[in-house]
């Protein structure tokens, strides 16, 4: 028997639960899809509000409104 082996059977024996471990992994690789998936869908909303807050920036900064916008252009 390997050291590796024997850690993993007293691990069994004091109640160590492999599947607990899978089952957490599993949710947490849905997450992480179910967050890719949000972020996609609002990618290229997010590209024109930006595009947006960048063309009017300008003038926001020439009337004195720019306390509020961060200038992350400069």
């Amino acid at each position: 028997m390997t050291v590796g082996e024997l850690v993993y059977k007293q691990a069994i024996e004091q109640g160590y639960n492999p599947d607990f471990l899978k089952g957490l992994a599993y949710n947490i690789d849905n997450s992480i899809e179910t967050y890719k998936k949000a972020f996609e869908t609002y990618r290229e909303p997010l590209k024109r509000f930006n595009s947006t807050v960048d063309s009017i920036r300008p003038q926001l900064k020439k009337n004195g409104r720019n306390k509020s916008i961060k200038d992350s252009k400069e």
